[in-house]
């Protein structure tokens, strides 16, 4: 038999009677999908029935669990936003404390001298606030006697 031979046998509207077929493949698989009854009834019914449900229970876990991981997603962005912020109030205290210890050194030093005026000594809070604008002024305060409003 030839390979053109067997087109002899395929009915000229081939095209429109597998495109029923699958119609009606497709509605009969839809049908036992959403009724169990139909699922019952049909062969291979209850096995089509049993796959769509579990297909239907394998997406909700993982919906499910993806919506866990974007809770934990934005719990670990709040932490590390909390994080940074230690770590810049950290990052002031320290620089407050190397100029808290340069003030007390100097502030030794001048009582030992006697007659010597204090240079000013700010806080924790103000030097932050100082800190937060410029952070290299802050760097320089009672460092050779220098204040906000320059040497004296």
């Amino acid at each position: 038999m030839l390979s053109e031979d067997w087109l002899k046998y395929i009915p000229q509207q081939w095209v429109g009677i597998l495109a029923l077929v699958m119609f009606f493949a497709t509605l009969t698989t839809h049908l036992i999908e959403k009724y169990p009854l139909i699922a019952k009834i049909l062969p291979a019914g209850k096995w089509w029935h049993n796959r769509v449900k579990r297909k239907r229970r394998n997406s909700e876990y993982i919906a499910e669990d993806n919506e866990v991981i974007a809770n934990l997603s934005n719990q670990v962005e709040l932490l590390a936003n909390d994080m940074r912020e230690m770590r810049d109030d950290l990052r002031c205290l320290r620089a407050w404390s190397v100029y808290d210890a340069r003030w007390h050194h100097q502030a030794e030093v001048a009582s030992a001298e006697c007659d010597y005026e204090l240079p000013r000594h700010y806080d924790y809070f103000e030097f932050e606030r100082i800190w937060r604008n410029d952070s290299l002024a802050a760097a320089r305060l009672s460092f050779l006697e220098e204040t906000l409003e320059g040497p004296k």
